[in-house]
């Protein structure tokens, strides 16, 4: 599965085998921000909650949708700006309270390709670098403090550009208490709004993140 550059990789250790033990057993082991997952607080904020905390109890939240496919396709560095919000409330209504805000890029069909997902095959002065689209932090500020969402989910491998090293979404969502979800799959089918989503997830002690599985019920 595609892997932030310098994440850890994913191992497998043989514990025990059936010839010896009896039994078969293994470990593993994997980033805390690897595929489908959600981050906490204490990625940024040394005294902020961690998973086990935002996890405690399963999320069961409303679920929105903003298709950004098209400006995705056009533009690998799109951002979804509050004018793209605006368009979406236009036609949707403004986002209610409590809402997960999710926008779909069309990214989740390169998750078999990694270096297109991340966009690590465009180059930028003669270097591979990551391209990919993301949340404005203006968007992630009128969503999280205008309209009282609960969080924002994307199916790239990050809410926030990779150009911007010092991951303003991803701080101004976790700082008001929300939820970030990164490397969702299948948002393309859901309705814009009325769906609702479950959140489990590994509650890790200390945990700056863990996989998550995202199921999402649909009317």
């Amino acid at each position: 599965m595609p892997l932030w550059p310098g994440d850890p990789a994913t191992r497998f250790m043989p514990c025990a085998d059936i010839a010896e033990h009896g039994f078969a057993l293994r470990a593993f082991s994997m980033s805390e921000h690897g595929g489908t997952h959600c981050n906490a607080p204490n990625t940024f904020f040394p005294t902020g909650p961690d998973i086990a905390q935002v996890l405690h109890e399963p999320p069961v939240l409303p679920i929105a949708v903003a298709d950004f496919s098209e400006h995705a396709a056009r533009d690998a560095r799109a951002l979804f700006l509050p004018e793209h919000l605006a368009g979406w409330e236009g036609r949707n209504g403004l986002v209610q309270p409590g809402t997960l805000f999710c926008v779909h890029t069309g990214w989740d069909v390169l998750w078999a390709q990694p270096r297109q997902f991340l966009g690590l095959c465009r180059e930028q002065e003669g270097k591979g670098v990551m391209c990919f689209p993301a949340f404005a932090q203006e968007t992630a500020e009128l969503l999280m403090h205008g309209r009282g969402a609960a969080g924002v989910g994307i199916d790239t491998h990050g809410v926030d550009s990779p150009a911007d090293d010092g991951y303003a979404v991803n701080r101004t969502v976790l700082a008001a208490g929300g939820l970030v979800l990164e490397c969702l799959a299948g948002l393309n089918v859901l309705p814009a709004t009325g769906a609702t989503a479950v959140i489990g997830g590994l509650r890790l002690e200390g945990g700056t993140g863990c996989p998550v599985s995202v199921t999402v019920f649909v009317p």
